[in-house]
């Protein structure tokens, strides 16, 4: 996931293409990622983003 992410701001639906564990594995390591800061969850709208937190 953290690779995708590199590329800049994802949503979801476009994680899901290029992760092979499936939809609900996805959401659980998108979950873990933003509980210890590696990632953060973005709204835009209705759209949810995920990027990489700089450092």
């Amino acid at each position: 996931v953290l690779s995708i992410l590199k590329n800049g701001r994802s949503q979801p639906k476009d994680l899901v293409k290029n992760f092979k564990g499936g939809t609900k594995a996805l959401y659980d390591t998108l979950k873990r990622l933003e509980k210890s800061s590696a990632i953060i969850r973005k709204k835009d709208g209705k759209q949810v983003f995920y990027e990489l937190k700089e450092k």
